[in-house]
């Protein structure tokens, strides 16, 4: 009876299933893949691979021999530096975009998620590795955007500089759709509200008019640190925003942790939470957001197993 019903909702439901690029990294890399996919089909569905904007040339050389594997890109990818349509200068932004674009046509991706709003207009090094955001951010946020004793961000959005920034948000995303339309599909991913980055609430990115990757766990510490209900949220971005995509993982942390100790999820959907992630599963589904990216560095056949018995 549970594989009818899963059978019943894939009749109703296409979804694009992806685990992130990270846990394949290694000799053994496709081998874990494989033995995801094979408890995958046994599920009743399949999996892609989103290459993580951490992926090495040769990770992309490991995959370039999986043509059958589908893919899809976290960007940028094999960086010189850190997108940001929210500075005054974004030559070098555009000009990433337009390598990655030439890329990912070669791995046969059509769709991209990027982070691209940081309040600053200083150039920023790439981020090459998880540690290195805490790094390179470092050096060009300022302390009076941030909660006192913290890394993680005040609500600073009432600021004319965020608001200015906003505007060219709105144009440059424009300017992005116009130059990849029928290339790649690229959307903006709600950012983990630290050192500065700027693509937080749905009130804002709305206005953007541009393709939006809800990231379950980024939104969670979003909604912790301000006091805001994280289901009515999740409903304010599937109601007003176009979201194309889902980071899909768990937060451990309960909703009023002080800033000083919250912090990012990316973990295993088997992890105590208290986020009600099948309810913003259904709500995906509901919104035809069905681009489901398990962005779990430790993602393994439990996490299909849950995922699953919430299809």
């Amino acid at each position: 009876m549970a594989a009818l019903r899963i059978l019943l909702k894939r009749e109703r439901f296409v979804m694009r299933i992806e685990i992130t690029s990270s846990p394949f990294k290694g000799a053994n890399g496709i081998e874990i893949y494989q033995r995801l996919q094979a408890r995958a089909i046994q599920l009743g569905f399949s999996l892609g691979v989103q290459f993580h904007n951490t992926v090495t040339q040769e990770e992309l050389e490991m995959w370039r021999h999986h043509p059958e594997v589908p893919k899809s890109a976290h960007a940028p990818v094999l960086p010189d530096c850190h997108l940001n349509f929210a500075a005054r200068e974004c030559k070098t932004s555009f000009a990433l975009l337009e390598r990655n674009a030439e890329l990912f046509c070669k791995f046969g991706i059509d769709s991209s998620v990027f982070h691209a709003f940081v309040m600053t207009d200083e150039a920023i090094a790439p981020i090459r590795s998880s540690r290195d955001y805490t790094t390179v951010l470092s050096k060009c946020v300022r302390s009076e955007l941030l909660i006192p004793g913290s890394l993680l961000n005040r609500d600073f959005t009432e600021l004319p500089e965020y608001r200015m920034r906003c505007e060219r948000m709105k144009s440059n995303l424009a300017e992005v759709k116009r130059r990849f339309a029928g290339k790649v599909r690229f959307c903006i991913e709600t950012d983990f509200p630290f050192l500065g980055y700027g693509s937080m609430f749905a009130r804002d990115m709305a206005q953007w008019d541009f393709p939006v990757c809800l990231d379950t766990s980024h939104l969670w510490c979003t909604c912790g640190i301000n006091h805001l209900d994280y289901q009515r949220e999740v409903d304010a971005f599937f109601d007003t925003c176009d979201v194309m995509m889902l980071h899909f993982h768990a937060s451990p942390f309960a909703a009023d942790t002080p800033p000083d100790r919250f912090w990012d999820g990316h973990q295993n959907l088997f992890c105590p939470n208290t986020m009600n992630l099948p309810l913003v599963l259904r709500k995906a589904l509901k919104h035809d957001c069905t681009h489901l990216v398990l962005e779990i560095p430790t993602v393994d056949e439990r996490d299909l197993d849950v995922l699953a018995s919430w299809l």
